[in-house]
């Protein structure tokens, strides 16, 4: 990794991550069936679906995400587990969260998953379940988001615009998938990645000058 900084400077609180587990899954996950998953743990956060869920088969599983109101939802699947990740800002919809996963995929864990840089020398990234999160700080989120998905290789990609600021733009390839959001009245980029390493746009933020930052570690509780 280039892009690990000593002391990373502190970015606001932006969210909350709520990772859930099952070996075997809870329900079966046919192609029906996870679209309608997704569904649902949209409706137990109360927050509006932003479109048709992205959704694609990878080597022995399946992957996929869905745009939500306040940030994104996504899954990834493989022989004998399913794992299911909501990223919201709403975080006083904790609960919901939980009852709703659990009732899909059995037990889970909600947690508070800030994005950024563990701390001490290292990596700009965190890691998840089943890939990476990082925050960065650039005068341009907007032209940051585009220079990192131009270098994503997407089969299939959505993208929306908030008001009064804001874009989100999620996209999916038959491996792994990405999820980019700006948040320009802090001046901040935040990235979701699953199923690679994020080398490459680790090199391609720090060489736009972006600084990688750590979200604000006090997350409401579960």
């Amino acid at each position: 990794m280039t892009g690990g900084m000593a002391t990373p400077p502190m970015g606001p609180q932006l969210g909350l991550q709520g990772w859930f587990w099952a070996a075997p899954p809870a329900v079966a996950l046919d192609a029906e069936g996870r679209g309608a998953a997704l569904c649902a743990l949209a409706d137990a956060l109360g927050l509006l679906r932003l479109g048709a869920p992205l959704a694609g088969p990878t080597p022995g599983g399946a992957r996929g995400l869905s745009l939500l109101s306040a940030s994104h939802c996504a899954w990834a699947t493989g022989p004998g587990w399913s794992c299911f990740t909501v990223f919201s800002c709403a975080g006083h919809r904790a609960g919901a969260l939980e009852r709703g996963g659990a009732a899909l995929l059995g037990p889970g864990v909600w947690r508070w998953a800030p994005r950024g840089p563990v701390g001490g020398a290292g990596p700009s990234w965190r890691p998840t379940l089943t890939g990476w999160r990082s925050c960065w700080a650039h005068p341009d989120p907007d032209a940051l988001l585009e220079l990192l998905r131009g270098g994503f290789a997407a089969t299939d990609q959505r993208a929306h615009r908030f008001a009064p600021h804001g874009l989100t733009w999620a996209g999916l390839a038959t491996d792994r998938a990405l999820v980019l959001h700006t948040w320009p009245e802090h001046g901040l980029l935040t990235v979701d990645l699953d199923g690679e390493a994020p080398d490459a746009l680790d090199a391609a933020a720090v060489g736009a000058g972006a600084r990688p930052v750590v979200e604000a570690p006090d997350g409401p509780a579960a």
